[in-house]
């Protein structure tokens, strides 16, 4: 479950539950009108509670899947694979943000 190969399947889930998510938004308001004759919108707060956390947990894969081993790969392997770069973004972080 670990390996590259699962965290791209898994990348490629969560691009498809982001589809799923957008065209939802998309259609609800023509498929609500056609059933019930009332207009209905679906605006930003649906999208960043919806789509929100599936773009979490790719921004997450998307650092850690291209520092997996092909085939096979552990949860002791990952993580020393993943240390270094975890501690840089942790210490980078603060630094990053704007001055109030």
């Amino acid at each position: 479950m670990l390996s590259k190969e699962a965290l791209f399947l898994l990348n490629n889930l969560l691009f498809l539950g982001i589809l799923v998510v957008c065209f939802w938004g998309v259609m609800f308001p023509l498929v609500s009108e056609l059933l019930t004759g009332e207009k209905k919108t679906v605006g930003p707060p649906f999208y960043e509670a919806a789509a929100g956390p599936l773009f979490a947990g790719l921004l997450l894969l998307m650092g850690i899947a291209p520092l997996a081993a092909w085939r096979h790969s552990t949860a002791k392997t990952l993580g020393r694979a993943i240390w270094k770069p975890t501690l840089f973004a942790l210490v980078w972080w603060p630094r990053s943000l704007p001055a109030e």
